[in-house]
């Protein structure tokens, strides 16, 4: 009967777990890697857009109605 250290399957098995873990690092790397450079830049372009619709829909709005509160106004910036 082998031993621990001459069983072959184990030692197959120990290599194919090792192989996987260090495709899961290379693999986390790269998707930390293009969230850093593609999602989240992305993202917060969008957000930006966004905003800068809402100031722009806001002082329209002042403009169609220039009797409203300026509390709501400071208001809003505050939310944004």
């Amino acid at each position: 009967m082998p031993t621990l250290a001459e069983d072959r399957k184990m030692k197959d098995l120990i290599s194919r777990v090792g192989e996987d873990v260090s495709q899961l690092r290379s693999d986390i790397r790269s998707l930390f890697t293009h969230t850093g450079r593609h999602a989240l830049p992305d993202s917060a372009r969008e957000l930006r857009e966004q905003a800068r619709e809402r100031l722009m829909a806001g002082g329209t709005f002042l403009r169609q109605h220039p009797g409203q509160s300026s509390i709501g106004i400071l208001g809003g910036l505050f939310i944004l």
